[in-house]
C-alpha cells in the first residue's frame, strides 16, 4: 500500500466492485477516458479487473481515501516496458471525488513506485485535447505535451484531437 496524507493506493478488493462498476457504466466519464461506453454488468467489470491484475504488463491500484479506505478511482500503468523504461498511464477518478487532489497524490505515488520497482524512466499518456482540467493536472505534475493526434477519437458525430504527454521520472 502506498500512502499520501489523504490518499492511498492499494490493491482492489470485493468492496470496490460497486464503484468500479458505476464508473465503467458512466457514459460521460468513459467518453472522457476515450473508452467506448457500453453496458458493463458487475461480471464484466470483474473480468476486466481480473485481466488487468493478471497481465504482467500492467500495474493496477485502487485510489482510496485514507481515513475511510473508500475507493475514489483507479490508476494503472499499461504496456509496461522495462527494457526501454516506459509505460502508459491511465487514471480515473469518480466524478463525485474529482477536484480534491486524489489524482495528483495518486500520480505522485505511482511515479515513485514505477521508478523504484520497475526502473521506469518515463510515463506517457493520451488525453482528449478538450479535457483541459486533466491536462492542467498533468502539467502540474511535470508532464509535457509532445504531440497531437488530429481527429483521433470519434464521439458524438465528430472526430476529436488527442494530446500525447510524457514525463521523465527522476532517479530514486
Amino acid at each position: 500500500m502506498v500512502q499520501q496524507p489523504t490518499t492511498v493506493l492499494r490493491a482492489p478488493t470485493a468492496m470496490d466492485l460497486p464503484l468500479l462498476t458505476e464508473m465503467r457504466n458512466n457514459h460521460t466519464l468513459q467518453t472522457r477516458l476515450m473508452a467506448v461506453p457500453r453496458a458493463n454488468p458487475a461480471e464484466r467489470v470483474q473480468e476486466w479487473l481480473r485481466r488487468m491484475l493478471d497481465d504482467p504488463g500492467n500495474v493496477f491500484f485502487i485510489i482510496a481515501e485514507r481515513d475511510e479506505n473508500r475507493a475514489v478511482g483507479h490508476i494503472q500503468l499499461t504496456q509496461l516496458d522495462t527494457l526501454h523504461g516506459h509505460a502508459e498511464l491511465g487514471i480515473a477518478i469518480d466524478e463525485g471525488f474529482q477536484g480534491r487532489g486524489h489524482g495528483h497524490a495518486a500520480l505522485q505515488h505511482l511515479e515513485r513506485y514505477a521508478r523504484k520497482v520497475f526502473n521506469l524512466r518515463k510515463i506517457h499518456l493520451k488525453v482528449l485535447a478538450s479535457n483541459t482540467a486533466a491536462i492542467r493536472m498533468y502539467e502540474k505534475r511535470g508532464f509535457r505535451n509532445v504531440g497531437v493526434l488530429r481527429g483521433h477519437f470519434y464521439h458524438d458525430g465528430a472526430f476529436h484531437d488527442v494530446t500525447i504527454m510524457e514525463k521523465p521520472l527522476e532517479a530514486p
